[in-house]
């Protein structure tokens, strides 16, 4: 099994992330939903399995109509408790305010600007400050969670472990299995806009199935996901690595190529 999260199995380091814990920016992941499950921060919208009922209450996801007879819930509360993710929530309280981050957009002269609040694109309308402060009533299945890279990792880095990180499990190995293997080889999906080409669909992933189409380097069998302001993030268990990058922009951010492209040419060792 790969190591837990090195900052935190190192002394030194934990004193000084705790002496900045206040300076690490917030970002809005634009995903999520009022009990969260793991599909969900992944980013794969879970929300249309609702039933009135459970949307009245906030009560629960379920990927059962995915998996008849299957079950795969995590409240988030449980889910951000337990992997000690302390800056990722719904709603940003005015203590941390000051580290909530600016979204950016093009300025239509080839730079970047400030995103307004609200704005609309199209028929897209994003709130990326005022959305986030406390008193908010909506909570939708596929937006609204903010967190740090640091929090970020420790979500992928659990999943990378098979479902448990620094002694406490989340989830089973098989159901991470499960969670990380293509559904959608019936489909011939065959490089759709959403996903693009050498790609198939987990429960909440997307999962490379030819790194030649992918027109990436990588590895058969990782995955991950993306937000709509640019953050993205993979797991590959091959290479036992995790890449999480929080870009701040929309739409367009095109960093996430080079991020990946530039990660995996840092690679010298050869397994």
């Amino acid at each position: 099994m790969p190591p837990p999260l090195e900052i935190y199995e190192d002394a030194a380091a934990r004193r000084w992330l705790a002496a900045r814990a206040m300076r690490r920016p917030l970002v809005a992941l634009k995903f999520g939903s009022p009990v969260l499950t793991i599909a969900t921060l992944a980013g794969y919208s879970l929300s249309r399995f609702h039933t009135p009922a459970q949307r009245a209450a906030g009560a629960t996801l379920l990927l059962s109509k995915m998996l008849p007879g299957s079950l795969i819930v995590v409240p988030f509360f449980v889910m951000f408790t337990t992997l000690h993710m302390t800056d990722t929530a719904f709603i940003v309280p005015d203590a941390k305010w000051s580290r909530f981050v600016n979204v950016y957009t093009g300025d239509g002269q080839g730079g970047i600007r400030a995103m307004k609040d609200p704005e609309a694109f199209g028929n897209t309308f994003m709130s990326p400050m005022v959305s986030y402060k406390t008193g908010k009533k909506y909570f939708s299945g596929g937006a609204g969670l903010t967190s740090t890279a640091q929090d970020y990792s420790r979500f992928a880095q659990m999943l990378l472990n098979g479902g448990i990180l620094d002694g406490a499990r989340l989830l089973g190995p098989k159901t991470v299995e499960l969670m990380t293997t293509s559904h959608t080889l019936d489909l011939n999906l065959g490089g759709t806009p959403v996903i693009g080409a050498g790609a198939e669909w987990g429960l909440g992933f997307k999962i490379t199935s030819d790194v030649g189409a992918s027109q990436l380097p990588g590895s058969v069998g990782m995955y991950g996901w993306a937000g709509i302001y640019g953050t993205t993030f993979w797991v590959d268990p091959k290479e036992k690595l995790v890449g999480v990058i929080m870009v701040q922009r929309y739409p367009g951010s095109t960093a996430a190529a080079p991020f990946q492209s530039l990660t995996y040419q840092a690679i010298t060792a050869v397994k």
